[in-house]
């Protein structure tokens, strides 16, 4: 080995005590830190994504910005530095009381790591505050968002370029799970790099995962298809619906029929309670959560048996992050998605809910008053109004950006459509190699009888008696309050 591969393993085993490094880790850290590029790693779920900033930035020393996505995600990173002993580390977010963000802004200098949601970044203070500091090394958690939430659910997204122009170009490292070729590339374009990134990319495959799908005729046949399986399935699951009413009504009917310890996770739970369900989850306090898109990002529970897709996904690359949340212990898993032929119907509604029509559009340019604008279309065309787009140029736009969304569930409705050849047709969409033989298989539909005891599916876990955790005690604690 090198003179900086022997130095990467002795951080490795000094600060994790690991004597080799997860696929991927080592390739990136190496392009980051010896070759001195800016890198994007798209590296399947359960590789140990964090571990790869955590130990660049002991290595670099200085200041680490993580822009993350989520609060309890943030909180979670924040925990898991401080169990490795970097005590030094502190989240920005929007829960904080003034007081203490404006005291963690004043000593910015005395932190690592610092933790900062895309919203919170994009302030004017927080901004001038970091850009007065050495700023070494800039990541973005979950980069794939850029693309995928950036131009039509949350712009501060397509903020995160200017923030990294203005704090001088540090070290610059995008971390996601799945990223098409066509996704990486808008990816870097916000950055607008003088040189392309160095791309360190793992297939989206997960071999441990049976992919299945089902298609019902009926919501009624879908309903009691789901609590058939609810009820055979061993181990911790997550189904995901496109509806909170509905996910909510579905967690009563499972809590009153099935014998599993079921919540729900969605946009309109407060954060505080969101976090204690994340909590009791990887503490096996829950056996199911029901939810929607908003679950699931960055939870590092390794035991998750099973996925079920009781709606469709927009995206398969949205479908591929969340069915990633099974099996990442690299322990057989099942991903089930239960598809009646209204599910896309619904999904393209709620694709055209969010996206302002052109009706909208001219009103908002014409400033009509009183008009009963959405408050995230206001937003959004509030952001590209800003930028300087006239209305000829944001109606333009939003076409463009319905008509992706669009394509994008034809090919996740074609996913179901398909009777042969599942996983290699995922493969193709995200331009890699073709698998044979019986690297193929391990997959399935509803022409074949599911074999549960087939999957060797292993149970859960059964963790150290933690006790009765008092969340709302911990959650004050971890939010300041």
């Amino acid at each position: 080995m090198s003179t900086f591969d022997n130095r990467l393993h002795a951080y490795l085993k000094r600060y994790y005590n690991f004597n080799t490094f997860r696929p991927g880790q080592a390739e990136v850290l190496t392009a980051l830190l010896e070759r001195r590029e800016d890198v994007l790693a798209v590296l399947p779920t359960g590789t140990g994504k964090s571990l790869i900033y955590e130990l660049a930035g002991r290595y670099l020393g200085g200041l680490t910005v993580i822009v993350s996505p989520l609060l309890s995600l943030m909180q979670d990173q924040v925990a898991r530095l401080n169990a490795h002993g970097i005590r030094r580390t502190v989240a920005l977010n929007s829960m904080q009381h003034p007081r203490t963000k404006f005291f963690i802004l004043q000593n910015l200098a005395k932190f690592d790591y610092v933790f900062i949601a895309p919203e919170t970044l994009t302030q004017n203070s927080v901004l001038e505050a970091l850009a007065q500091q050495k700023i070494n090394l800039l990541v973005v958690d979950e980069a794939h968002s850029i693309a995928q939430w950036g131009p039509d659910f949350r712009p501060d997204y397509l903020e995160i370029g200017r923030a990294y122009q203005l704090f001088a170009q540090p070290r610059l490292l995008l971390l996601t799970a799945t990223a098409s070729a066509q996704v990486r590339t808008e990816i870097q374009r916000q950055f607008k790099l003088p040189k392309p990134m160095t791309q360190v990319v793992y297939s989206v495959n997960r071999p441990n995962i049976h992919l299945r799908t089902e298609k019902i005729a009926n919501e009624q046949e879908k309903h009691a298809r789901l609590l058939e399986l609810v009820r055979e399935l061993p181990g911790a699951g997550i189904i995901y619906l496109s509806s909170k009413k509905q996910a909510n009504q579905l967690r009563t009917d499972l809590q009153q029929k099935t014998a599993r310890k079921v919540a729900t996770y969605h946009g309109d739970i407060e954060n505080e309670q969101r976090f204690a369900i994340q909590q009791q989850f990887m503490h096996n306090q829950l056996d199911v959560i029901v939810a929607t898109s908003a679950f699931g990002m960055g939870i590092d529970k390794a035991d998750v048996r099973w996925v079920i897709h009781y709606h469709l996904a927009g995206d398969l690359e949205s479908y591929l992050q969340e069915i990633g949340r099974a099996g990442r212990d690299q322990q057989p898993a099942i991903a089930i998605l239960l598809y009646t032929e209204t599910d896309d119907y619904l999904v393209n509604n709620l694709l055209i809910s969010g996206i302002p029509d052109d009706l909208t559009i001219k009103h908002f340019y014409l400033q009509t008053p009183h008009y009963p604008f959405d408050r995230q279309q206001l937003r959004l065309l509030q952001y590209y109004a800003s930028q300087g787009l006239d209305e000829k140029a944001v109606t333009e736009l939003f076409r463009r950006r319905l008509l992706v969304k669009r394509l994008a569930l034809q090919q996740m409705v074609q996913y179901i459509e398909i009777t042969t050849d599942k996983r290699n047709y995922l493969l193709r969409v995200f331009g890699e190699e073709q698998l044979v033989g019986v690297a193929a298989q391990n997959w399935s539909t509803q022409a074949e009888t599911l074999d549960i005891a087939s999957l060797a599916l292993p149970t859960t876990k059964v963790m150290p008696n933690i006790g009765n955790i008092d969340w709302q005690k911990r959650i004050k604690k971890l939010f300041n309050q």
